[in-house]
């Protein structure tokens, strides 16, 4: 029975039900799996609460890391665990030495067929055509399959000389069930409730963001934004559900315009969804990643801007039919918010846009993407 071992440095919490699917249907075609992770480094593990100690789908194996400042390599002792493994897939990452040293060997023993998972290229960074982001490429044209986190990375590896035919785009996404689950399950008489609280009359338009306040988030520009809307929608609330570095200068903010603008807190569970029930759209200029999938599923869609510090997951975005992307321009942004806060019309279309995309980005289309990559990867 052919087995297929995934290796990751360390995984959270979020990603067991797409683990759970991918087993599943590789069992139906009589494949074993087996994933193998380590722990966060010593800055990580700070802020990474949901990282898994018990791997329910293999082995646990102790990282080593090296570190110079904040910059490491770590190293995973994996060799005993992978020897009867028929196909091995890795974290796409220059910080990995067993990367290295498993590309070193699968040119001596072709038996094992090696493959990488990732974005392609570091979309945080802040030159993307540095001499590590040319490595990594580099080194990403010399593995069996490529499992890709979505089209925007499909082709930066086949620019970059990588058959597109040994790519699975597996369009990267959440299990957000629960979380659906929730926000249908929330009354009419909860809605009432929450708008008569925060003073939200028939009528008005209400914003949001969810997230970490942090800079690469630009909640500086959110809060310039909103100002100039509000100037414009009378009719226009806020609400910023997070906590983060930022979080004085939010609740300064809130201080000065409580009326129109509240900042309760970071909110998880059923108490977010809430929010989200009541609100009509989100803003977040800064950095979008796997927090898309929410504005799909609530039928929020989402405003922000052309820049590069994006995940992947902003490939999602369809502008002007499931959410805007506008020009890194503040006129511009505040010009896009206000047109749908004042056009019925246009906000629908947007939402129903999100609707349809929740359809498409869904943890069982992954998991499904990811199998079908397997198996054509081992014939």
């Amino acid at each position: 029975m052919p087995l297929v071992t995934v290796i990751k440095r360390y995984e959270r919490e979020f990603r067991i039900p797409f683990y759970k699917l991918l087993k599943e249907n590789l069992q139906v075609h009589g494949i074993d799996f087996e994933l193998i992770i380590g722990q966060p480094n010593k800055y990580e593990v700070q802020n990474i609460k949901d990282a898994l100690r018990d791997n329910p789908f293999g082995s646990f194996i102790t990282n080593k890391y090296f570190y110079l400042g904040r910059n490491f390599l770590s190293y995973q002792n994996v060799f005993s665990h992978i020897k009867k493994s028929d196909l091995v897939i890795l974290q796409q990452s220059n910080s990995e030495l067993l990367n290295y040293v498993l590309l070193f060997k699968r040119n001596f023993n072709k038996n094992i067929k090696l493959a990488l998972w990732g974005h392609g290229i570091n979309f945080q960074a802040k030159n993307k055509d540095s001499i590590a982001q040319k490595f990594k490429l580099l080194l990403s044209n010399y593995v069996d399959h490529w499992f890709a986190y979505n089209n925007l990375t499909s082709d930066i590896l086949a620019v970059n000389g990588y058959p597109r035919d040994k790519i699975s785009v597996l369009n990267n996404t959440i299990d957000v069930t629960n979380e659906r689950n929730m926000y249908d399950s929330i009354t009419v008489s909860e809605i009432n409730a929450i708008r008569l609280e925060y003073g939200i009359k028939e009528g008005d338009k209400v914003g949001i963001f969810c997230g970490s306040l942090y800079k690469l988030k630009r909640i500086g520009f959110l809060l310039e934004a909103l100002k100039m809307i509000k100037q414009r929608s009378e009719n226009f609330h806020f609400f910023i559900l997070g906590k983060g570095e930022m979080e004085n200068e939010v609740k300064a903010f809130e201080e000065s315009n409580s009326q129109w603008f509240h900042a309760p807190g970071f909110k998880a569970g059923r108490e977010k969804q809430l929010f989200l029930r009541i609100s009509d759209f989100q803003l977040m200029p800064g950095s979008v990643g796997l927090n898309i999938i929410d504005s799909f599923y609530s039928q929020t869609p989402l405003v922000t801007i052309l820049n590069s510090s994006h995940g992947p997951e902003i490939l999602y975005l369809e502008n002007k039919k499931n959410g805007l992307l506008v020009n890194d321009d503040l006129a511009e942004y505040v010009n896009s918010v206000v047109e749908i806060i004042g056009n019925d019309k246009k906000l629908y279309q947007l939402k129903e846009g999100c609707l349809e995309s929740s359809k498409v980005y869904t943890i069982e289309n992954m998991a499904d993407n990811f199998y079908n990559g397997i198996l054509q990867t081992l014939e």
